[in-house]
């Protein structure tokens, strides 16, 4: 026998019947198998796609359930906050309220046995959504008097803010205090700005 057998096209049209079925079945199985690879490899990479927008849209929906989630607290954290906004603006004085305001003070201090020294307005001090209008008070009484008129003040609808206060004898013997106090009132800017024109 020899080693070097060459085996051709046309040595398999003249070769036995049995060899050319076997040959045409192997052609068929391979044709067959480079074209199911052909059609499922982009089926299979349209699978890889939808897929991956699968996910991302599972990422997505995941995402707005938990925005969605926290909507119910948010809410009621912007309801809290809108009632504090309004409380506060509530306690900003109007500028045909002063008068009223200054009476009111007077009232208290009066009730509660105070004696007025002075009552100056200070400089007034602009933001941007409040204007603080400074008042120097000057007053005389004993240190219960005192404390009920702060607390009384404090009690007041209107914010009154005290910041810088000073406290003396009127006398060395005397139990009567001298009490100087840098209040602020609070004008809304908007009110200010409508007073102007």
């Amino acid at each position: 026998m020899n080693s070097n057998v060459e085996f051709g096209l046309s040595d398999l049209a003249e070769g036995p019947v049995w060899a050319r079925g076997v040959f045409l079945v192997a052609l068929f199985v391979l044709l067959q198998f480079l074209g199911y690879w052909w059609y499922f490899e982009a089926k299979w990479a349209g699978l890889e796609k939808q897929t991956q927008q699968e996910q991302s849209l599972a990422q997505s929906i995941q995402t707005q359930s938990q925005i969605a989630a926290r909507l119910p607290e948010q809410q009621r954290q912007y309801h809290h906050r809108l009632d504090l906004i309004q409380q506060a603006e509530r306690s900003l004085v109007e500028a045909d309220d002063l008068p009223s305001l200054l009476e009111s003070i007077h009232q208290i201090g009066t009730r509660h046995q105070i004696i007025f020294e002075r009552i100056t307005w200070g400089a007034r001090e602009t933001n941007q959504h409040y204007l603080a209008l400074a008042l120097d008070f000057e007053l005389r009484g004993d240190f219960h008097q005192i404390a009920r008129f702060a607390e009384q003040v404090a009690q007041l609808p209107q914010l009154i803010h005290f910041v810088d206060f000073s406290v003396s004898r009127v006398s060395p013997n005397s139990e009567a205090l001298y009490f100087h106090v840098r209040a602020y009132i609070y004008q809304s800017q908007l009110a200010e700005n409508l007073n102007a024109d």
